[in-house]
């Protein structure tokens, strides 16, 4: 008996045993057929909770097959099991834009502050994200890490979704913060005056979920 003659179910069935590195090496490009039937794993991938010999899996099958052409979600973290993982990945799937050019959601968790900024240039060339969502690890000097949430909004014209966390910005109003783009926008802001240019500038925002560390009346000029 084939096993190409299950049906699709009993196949799917057969994955939801596996995780999605494993359905990807043991079915990717197989025939067309197995590659629809397993699209669901090719479009999205957490790699925040594998051993590290998987992680590797998955970066060579990046590397060496049109895989990376199907990715549209991507899960990427620095946790105490995959530390330094961020970083690992850019180094092995590079250029990010080209091995994934049609990514459109990126979520980075436990990054630091010289991370984000090496990974900036990378961000901003990605033409099809709209949705990125970062946390921080630790605590930073919130003034950098405004700098580089402006670039993000700036300079990613394609973004409908950002989320900060674990880290109070302050939208200094000297900056230009325009933005006809950014629809949903979860955040910590420093006081009532960044909230303030949010609602003026950001004026397609369906959805805004902000945490203030300093409640008082916004100033007179606001």
């Amino acid at each position: 008996m084939s096993f190409e003659i299950l049906p699709d179910e009993l196949l799917l069935i057969i994955c939801s045993y596996l995780n999605g590195i494993d359905v990807l090496r043991a079915f990717y490009d197989l025939n067309t057929r197995l590659n629809s039937t397993i699209n669901y794993y090719a479009k999205q991938m957490n790699l925040s909770r594998i051993r590290y010999s998987q992680f590797n899996q998955y970066c060579n099958m990046l590397i060496q097959t049109n895989l990376g052409l199907q990715l549209r979600s991507l899960s990427l973290s620095n946790n105490r099991m995959t530390s330094n993982r961020i970083m690992l990945f850019t180094e092995q799937v590079w250029p990010l834009n080209e091995k994934l050019p049609n990514l459109e959601c990126l979520a980075l968790s436990k990054i630091d502050y010289d991370e984000l900024n090496m990974f900036l240039t990378n961000l901003m060339s990605f033409e099809k994200l709209t949705e990125l969502s970062i946390t921080y690890d630790g605590s930073f000097c919130d003034k950098p890490v405004s700098e580089i949430f402006r670039n993000l909004i700036k300079n990613i014209p394609s973004l409908r979704k950002i989320i900060f966390t674990n880290v109070f910005l302050s939208l200094e109003s000297i900056y230009d913060w325009n933005n006809d783009t950014i629809t949903h926008m979860t955040v910590r802001i420093k006081t009532t005056d960044d909230l303030i240019i949010i609602l003026q500038h950001f004026t397609n925002l369906h959805f805004i979920n902000v945490s203030i560390e300093k409640f008082e009346i916004p100033h007179a000029n606001q």
